[in-house]
């Protein structure tokens, strides 16, 4: 107990700072799961190829990506009844 209070100046802000990151990660990790937000991003990387911003390769490449992404997202959130 003495320990803990003797060592809470330095400790009480780490605490923080690894809560703080925990949270600003798991934001993060959200945002870049979410099933509408790569559904959005795959419909954007079809307007760059319309638009010629891209090559056909560097689509193809690019929506893989994407592909799998939404795939996961999706297999991640029925595995967590969501």
């Amino acid at each position: 107990m003495l320990c803990r209070i003797l060592t809470s100046p330095v400790s009480g802000p780490l605490r923080m700072v690894t809560w703080i990151g925990g949270a600003i990660r798991d934001a993060v990790d959200s945002k870049i799961n979410d099933p509408a937000e790569i559904k959005r991003a795959l419909a954007a990387l079809e307007q760059q190829l319309e638009a010629g911003s891209i090559s056909e390769q560097d689509y193809e490449r690019m929506e893989m990506e994407l592909i799998e992404r939404l795939q996961n997202a999706v297999r991640h959130s029925g595995a967590n009844g969501g």
